[in-house]
């Protein structure tokens, strides 16, 4: 089967150099790393988190925060979060 993929410019040339020098075709390095990826021999590549993502956990993070049982010193109207960066900033 043929494909089409980007890789960036300079990475393709050191790659195409390597196998040149091993005597190998691009096709043939390509090949062999899937198989070592489907064989769990390579790591698969590791993304960087989407930052909306970790907007959403940390809004979920506070809204939870904000919902723990208050403890007998909590003032009204303050939430377990407020309370907890206070409690920081008096031992400090």
């Amino acid at each position: 089967m043929k494909t089409t993929i980007d890789i960036a410019d300079d990475l393709y040339r050191d790659v195409k150099a390597e196998a040149a020098r091993r005597g190998l075709t691009v096709r043939e390095v390509t090949t062999e790393l899937y198989r070592a990826w489907l064989a769990d021999r390579v790591p698969a590549p590791v993304r960087a988190p989407d930052p909306a993502a970790i907007d959403a956990y940390l809004a979920q993070l506070r809204a939870l925060a904000d919902t723990v049982a208050a403890g007998p010193d909590l003032m009204p109207g303050t939430s377990a979060l407020d309370q907890l960066s206070r409690d920081r900033s008096s031992r400090g």
